[in-house]
């Protein structure tokens, strides 16, 4: 005996909108039903149905719609390729232009750290001349006056 405790769902229905839309496409059967190895499908008369001038004039305009649809993915294809090429040669144009610019500014930054050095050592010889004067001065106190010196001045109007 088997005893069965809950139920599961019966007759689930899906409200997935495209699930719903292929459940509802017909059941489509070959031309030739006898392809589908079923015994009791056999129609030994479909051959004579057909009429073979429809069947080329159908495989006819088939085949040139499948020649249009290449066609048209060819010229597709061409334009992208073209349109692909044409993006290379403008990245490379912009690399090349961005790859001259940082050269530029790479010199730019040496000269400028070539400028704060220059300024850094200016810097260092003021604070020197600074450290100097005052040593000129005593040293020309302590001479006698008539080797004396006049007061060294660095700039127009300045006295140590």
């Amino acid at each position: 005996d088997i005893v069965v405790v809950a139920e599961g769902q019966h007759g689930y229905q899906s409200t997935d909108p495209e699930l719903i839309k292929i459940q509802e496409i017909p059941t489509f059967l070959p031309i030739m039903r006898g392809s589908l190895n079923v015994p009791n499908m056999r129609d030994p008369d479909v051959l004579d149905k057909l009429d073979s001038k429809e069947v080329l004039k159908m495989c006819l305009r088939y085949q040139e719609h499948m020649k249009q649809c290449a066609e048209a993915v060819a010229f597709d294809q061409n334009s992208l390729t073209n349109r692909t090429k044409e993006m290379d040669f403008a990245i490379t144009a912009l690399t090349n232009m961005m790859t001259e610019h940082q050269k530029k500014y790479a010199k730019y930054a040496e000269q400028i750290m070539k400028i704060n050095e220059m300024s850094q050592t200016l810097k260092r010889c003021q604070m020197a001349v600074d450290q100097l004067l005052p040593l000129m001065d005593r040293l020309n106190s302590v001479l006698p006056e008539e080797q004396r010196l006049e007061p060294f001045t660095m700039r127009p109007g300045r006295s140590a």
